[in-house]
Order: C-alpha cells, then sequence, then structure tokens
C-alpha cells in the first residue's frame, strides 16, 4: 500500500490550555473543519459532512492521548483513493504562544495510487485549509476571554452568584 506524508507547524498566540480546548471540543471541529459533523465516544469518533448525505462516515479512532500534550488519531473512510490517514498532533509551549504540529500520514488505495500527485496536492489544499480556520477559532475564544476577564475586572462590574442550578450540576458531576 502506497503512502505519503503532509507536516504543517505554526505559533498560536494563545495558552496552550486554550489551543487544546480548542482541538478536543467536538462542538468546536465543525467550525473549523468544512462542515463535519462529530459522533462517538472519546476514544471512538464519527464523522460526517453535513452537505454530502450520501458519503458514508469517517470512522476514527483516538490511538494516543496525552491531556495539552499530543494525540494521536487514525481515520478511516469508504473513500475511492484514501484508505486511512493517521493524524500525530502535538502541543508545545513557546516564548510567545503554542505551537502546533501535525504530522499526517495518508495510505492510499490502489487507484490512489495511480492518481497520488493530485491526492497528494488535495491533502495539502485541505490541510491548510483547516489549519487556517482552526488559528481563527482559537484567536476567536482568546478574544472571548480576554472581553469577559475585562468585564469582570471593569470599575462598577457586579458579579451575580451561581444560580441554584449550576450549583446542583456541580454538585452532581
Amino acid at each position: 500500500m502506497s503512502s505519503f506524508r503532509l507536516q504543517a507547524s505554526a505559533v498560536l498566540a494563545s495558552p496552550r490550555d486554550l489551543v487544546w480546548s480548542r482541538l478536543v471540543d467536538r462542538e468546536a471541529v465543525a467550525g473549523w473543519l468544512d462542515d463535519v459533523d462529530i459522533s462517538g465516544s472519546p476514544a471512538r469518533l464519527s464523522t460526517q459532512r453535513a452537505s454530502r448525505a450520501c458519503c458514508g462516515a469517517v470512522e476514527g479512532l483516538v490511538l494516543e492521548i496525552e491531556r495539552e500534550r499530543r494525540l494521536r488519531v487514525l481515520l478511516r473512510a469508504p473513500w475511492r483513493l484514501l484508505r486511512e490517514i493517521e493524524l500525530d498532533l502535538t502541543v508545545r509551549p513557546e516564548d510567545v504562544g503554542t505551537r502546533l504540529s501535525v504530522h499526517a500520514t495518508y495510505h492510499l488505495s490502489w487507484r490512489g495510487w495511480l492518481v497520488r500527485p493530485l491526492v497528494r496536492l488535495r491533502a495539502d489544499v485541505a490541510l491548510r485549509r483547516a489549519a487556517r480556520a482552526f488559528r481563527a477559532a482559537v484567536d476567536a475564544e482568546a478574544t472571548r476571554r480576554r472581553r469577559r476577564a475585562a468585564r469582570a475586572t471593569a470599575p462598577g462590574a457586579v458579579l451575580r452568584p451561581a444560580s441554584p442550578d449550576a450549583l446542583l450540576l456541580r454538585t452532581a458531576i
């Protein structure tokens, strides 16, 4: 089986916990990965493009997870050209923020091997598009956090007590 690798790395001007929380938040994924719906358990996940109901779901398996450090996922899909994609994502603190590195290994079917340059180009475009959207999602969350902190410390800010429902939820968990 033929394969190829793509790598990308970027420094995000946000703390590591924020980058990690956006990376593993299932509801946030659809915002940075082109209309993808995610379902499944924490160890297994299933994704499906919302715009293409006729396509089968992409099944994913979490191979390894180290909180705020590393996430390895294997994605299997009913594609004609690709058999599976293994993603290895690492998160490291940097002087000015957090470095996110992505190493993707694409395993091709025999049909994919025949058109490997085209598949590689499309995979590279998809990886870069997801990276841009992910950066925008992290920046938006960082901005929300800064605004929330500024409102809480502003003169005359009134902190509301927690609602009884929220307290009940915390004790139940």
